[in-house]
This record gives C-alpha cells, sequence and structure tokens, in this order.
C-alpha cells in the first residue's frame, strides 16, 4: 500500500517546533515545577501541541506545591494521551441489542457482526458492525502500514511532516466475553459446531442477552421462556423453538457437568404444542399430472422427482447427494450419514 499524505492544515514550522518541544519535554523525564529567579514560588509549566501553560502555585513550599499541581498534570497527562494517534472502534449499532432495519428485518447486534434475520428468525446475512478508524495524526504527516515501498529519506522528501507506521499503533481489543459468554463458546467448540448451526445458536444468545440483562447463575426459568415467547412473536412453530433453544438449554448442561452452573434455565420450557404443518401428499391425480409434463423439467429434475417419488426421501435429504459410487457390482449413493 502506498504511503498516505495527509491535508496540512498546519505550518510546517508549527509542527517542527511542537516535535522540538516534545523532545525537550521528554528528556526532562516528567520535570513541570520550576521557580522564576528572584520569586521563592513554585510555578507549573505544562507544555501541549496547542502551547504551553504556565500557572503560578501561590506557595513556596515544594511539597505543597507537588500536592497543588497533581489534578493538573492529571489532566494534562490525559489530554495528552487522548491527543496520541490512535485508532478508534465505533460500531454501527449498540451491541447486545435487537434492532430493526430500515426495510424491516430483525438485526442482532453483537460486538462483531450485525446477524440479519427473516420473519421466521432464520439468519439472511452477517456484516461487520465494528468499523476502525485512525485519528490525531499529526498534520502533515506520511503515514504506511509496516511496509513502506519506499525508503525513509525517500518517503521524507514527499513532505515535511513526521512519518508514522500505522501498523505499530495500538488497535483496540474487542471487549472480552464473560464467564457466561464463556459458557456457549465452549460447548461449539466441544462439539465442534461450525458453519450456519455456530451463527444461529450465537444469535440465540444475543437475543437471550437483549431480553436478560442478569448473568446465567441469576437465570430463572421464567427469563428462558421469555426467549421462548419472543420466538413465538416472531410466528415461529414449536419445533423450531425447540431447536433454537436447544443450542443454549445443551451449553448449560455442559456447564453443569463441569461444575461452572448448577441450573438450566432452558430446560423443559417449550410447551408441546400441536402446531406441526402437515403436509397433505399428492393425490394420484396429482401425481399422474406430474409426471405427464415431467418432461418440461430439465434432465437433473426430473431425476430429482423420481428419486424423490420412488424413495419418500426429503428434499434436504436428496441435495446432499454428491454422486453415485458402485461396491461389488451394487450401485448406491450416500445420502449425509446414510446409505
Amino acid at each position: 500500500m502506498p504511503p498516505i499524505t495527509v491535508a496540512k492544515p498546519l505550518s510546517p514550522r508549527a509542527v517542527a517546533s511542537y516535535i522540538r518541544r516534545m523532545a525537550k519535554t521528554r528528556a526532562r523525564r516528567g520535570s513541570y515545577l520550576f521557580q522564576r529567579p528572584g520569586s521563592q514560588n513554585w510555578y507549573i509549566k505544562l507544555q501541549s501541541p496547542t502551547g504551553r501553560v504556565e500557572r503560578s502555585l501561590r506557595t513556596s513550599d515544594r511539597q505543597q506545591a507537588e500536592i497543588l499541581a497533581l489534578p493538573l498534570i492529571g489532566e494534562h497527562k490525559a489530554a495528552l494521551l487522548a491527543a496520541r494517534p490512535r485508532w478508534v472502534r465505533s460500531w454501527r449499532l449498540e451491541p447486545g441489542r435487537e434492532h430493526v432495519g430500515e426495510d424491516g428485518s430483525r438485526i442482532i447486534a453483537t460486538d462483531r457482526d450485525l446477524i440479519y434475520l427473516d420473519h421466521n428468525g432464520a439468519i439472511t446475512r452477517t456484516e461487520p458492525n465494528a468499523a476502525e478508524e485512525l485519528v490525531n495524526l499529526p498534520r502533515p504527516a506520511i503515514l504506511h502500514f509496516g511496509n513502506p515501498p519506499l525508503s525513509i529519506s525517500e518517503m521524507r522528501r514527499m513532505g515535511e511532516g513526521p512519518i508514522i507506521d500505522a501498523s505499530k499503533i495500538d488497535r483496540p481489543a474487542l471487549p472480552k466475553k464473560n464467564g457466561d459468554d464463556a459458557v456457549l463458546e465452549t460447548y461449539l467448540t466441544h462439539r465442534n459446531i461450525g458453519g450456519y448451526d455456530r451463527r444461529e445458536a450465537e444469535t440465540v444468545w444475543a437475543l437471550f442477552k437483549s431480553l436478560c440483562d442478569k448473568p446465567l447463575k441469576d437465570a430463572t426459568r421464567d427469563d428462558g421462556r421469555s426467549l421462548v415467547q419472543k420466538f413465538k412473536d416472531d410466528d415461529n412453530k414449536s419445533a423450531t423453538i425447540t431447536k433454537k433453544i436447544g443450542w443454549l438449554r445443551a451449553a448449560v448442561e455442559l456447564a453443569i457437568d463441569e461444575g461452572k452452573l448448577k441450573f438450566n434455565p432452558f430446560s423443559n420450557i417449550v410447551p408441546k404444542d400441536d402446531d406441526e404443518l402437515e403436509r397433505v401428499p399428492l393425490s394420484e391425480a396429482d401425481v399422474k399430472a406430474c409426471k405427464r409434463k415431467l418432461h418440461k423439467l430439465g434432465e437433473s429434475d426430473q431425476l430429482l422427482f423420481r428419486l424423490l417419488a420412488t424413495t419418500g426421501m426429503r428434499l434436504s435429504e436428496a441435495f446432499q447427494i454428491n454422486g453415485e459410487l458402485k461396491e461389488k457390482g451394487v450401485r448406491f449413493c450416500i445420502v449425509g450419514e446414510k446409505t
């Protein structure tokens, strides 16, 4: 990546003067108290990018002067720290909450991702939630990212400001996961769960945290039922709710086995409702109509129809077939983990 020359609102002379003053300040190694010739009173002298600040402490007692100077020095150091070049992380949406998108979709915001859900609670897509910006660069300055294409001397000829390696500026760390987050993380890692299932489990956990502001050790079944009710309000069937809650129930069960928790707020909280979608089988007339127009489908779709019609296989199972195998003259295919 080529070096970036930052805009130049300050004059080169002002920047050079500031850098020299900063070098002198570092050389003094924290000397802030001084006495003027002919005066016994101490005064404090602070150097900042905006100039020098001098203030009399109105005392000749060195120890008293140090006490009076402490808050001023603290504010000064805090201002210098805030003025240093640094990466700043911001979130597009506040983490730990559920939001509504412009199109009416539901969005679960985590420290890392925005998880978009449809009206059934299924994940439609994920996007990064955190963005980073480099602020407080001295101006003018030449910025590179650890692998400058030019030598330092050549880069110095490009501008009059300092040369900054952005790769050496500490980036803000993501908030550490607490013990409750580790309960789910441990379970997913223990079971080697990844892909869609992992994202679904993390989404359910993020949704529960947005509904319950207490730690897992204090959560009750009523807290778990609030999550069930949320899924019901989103028109999820009981079987779907049981599957989603199952991620958290299994994670807590593992934590209980390991002695980290004592109670599972997600156990036996989904009521048994007779709300399954009953699918009516095709009638003889329907089957005949399908066969008459089967030639209008492509070759692969014709094969798919025949496979489903003759085996009773589910559509999701048929889509798992990658090809045909043969063993001792017998042709077969593998459907998931079944043969």
